[in-house]
């Protein structure tokens, strides 16, 4: 998938990818089959990109369990020569007696692995164009917030913005209630906030080192000109 993206982009063995996705990421195996599982299709994704199947963003929207899926697409009940069925994918690794206990929020930890894995991951596909993984990032956002943003913030405005606040008290409304993606909304803000961080960090750093740079530069030339007016004063002498 990461040395051969050209390739995979192509929908190059796209049934037999889907095939194998949809068993390793099936709801009854092991929860760390189904995150392993969940990186390797969030690759693939992005790669093949705008050339997607229909089926592609369906087992993307059902990533994190608890969201709405879209209706699996129509398929004939017989494929043809020899009566052949399509049948259900199972799981690989069911869970055995003896695994430790999954985390008690489980839609939450595969959506903290999710946003972790549309970062993590782009920069490991080695495109021979360096300009798709800026454009691999925006493509995995899009159908983010296409799949997943619209529940975990149902009353959220896509006219503001974080450039133009809006900056007017909302009106005031009756409780809601506890939200069920409560728990996912704390997902996505800290993925946000730990975003945003991380590059006011790097930018201040690039700041210092300038300004680091600019008072070597400085330093080094006042000492050139006291160098000089020493010979000059010896000179003279």
């Amino acid at each position: 998938l990461c040395l051969l993206p050209e390739r995979f982009e192509k929908r190059w063995q796209c049934n037999a990818l889907t095939h194998i996705f949809k068993k390793i990421l099936h709801p009854g195996n092991i929860v760390r089959l189904r995150r392993d599982a969940m990186r390797l299709f969030v690759i693939w994704y992005m790669i093949v990109g705008e050339c997607k199947t229909a089926e592609m963003d369906r087992m993307f929207a059902s990533l994190v369990p608890g969201f709405p899926v879209p209706p699996p697409s129509a398929l004939p009940p017989d494929l043809g020569y020899g009566g052949v069925t399509c049948l259900e994918p199972s799981p690989v690794i069911p869970p055995p007696s003896t695994e430790k206990t999954p985390p008690d929020d489980l839609s939450s930890y595969l959506l903290r692995s999710l946003l972790d894995f549309m970062v993590t991951q782009v920069r490991r596909v080695e495109w021979q164009d360096r300009t798709q993984h800026s454009k691999s990032f925006s493509y995995l956002f899009t159908m983010f917030r296409m799949w997943y943003m619209p529940h975990i913030f149902p009353s959220f405005n896509s006219s503001n913005s974080l450039y133009k606040p809006n900056l007017e008290l909302p009106e005031l409304r009756s409780s809601p209630g506890l939200s069920p993606y409560g728990t996912c909304q704390v997902a996505v803000v800290e993925w946000v906030r730990k975003f945003v961080i991380s590059t006011s960090q790097r930018s201040g750093q690039s700041v210092s080192s300038v300004g680091e740079e600019d008072g070597r530069r400085s330093g080094h030339g006042d000492a050139a000109e006291g160098s000089t007016s020493d010979q000059d004063s010896i000179t003279s002498a």
